[in-house]
């Protein structure tokens, strides 16, 4: 499953918008390392580049977030939560042997992604928005 840039995800907000386009490269970079057919220890450090990135910004986010007052916050950040535990279990599985990094995963990733930028992060890009526009 190609991983591209949704047209949904256009907040027209700047800082959210790069991070997720940059975090959408990161994956688009796991996906063409896969079908390359890169063994699991550069796949892996290809996910581990993505993950440093995606703490960054998920850190970055709730912080804004939270400093705005967005009331979705913690349905917000428990999502992201999810993701990240979810991330870090199936690497110590990868690097333990017990797991691979194959197609379904990238299936995931990008189903993940996409439903959480298209819909939470939207909502939370308008209420920064409409904050903004009312100060």
């Amino acid at each position: 499953m190609p991983f591209s840039w949704p047209e949904e995800c256009n907040y027209e907000d700047g800082t959210m918008e790069e991070e997720h386009r940059e975090l959408i490269g990161l994956v688009q970079d796991l996906e063409e390392g896969l079908r390359a057919g890169l063994a699991q220890a550069e796949l892996l450090a290809r996910m581990d580049r993505a993950y440093a990135v995606l703490r960054t910004h998920l850190e970055a986010e709730e912080s804004a977030l939270r400093a705005a007052g967005y009331p979705g916050l913690g349905a917000h950040r428990a999502q992201h939560n999810d993701m990240t535990r979810a991330l870090l279990e199936f690497r110590a599985n990868v690097q333990a042997g017990t797991a691979q990094i194959t197609e379904s995963v990238l299936d995931y990733l990008c189903q993940w992604f996409q439903t959480h930028m298209k819909h939470e992060d939207r909502a939370a890009a308008e209420y920064l928005r409409a904050l903004s526009a009312a100060r």
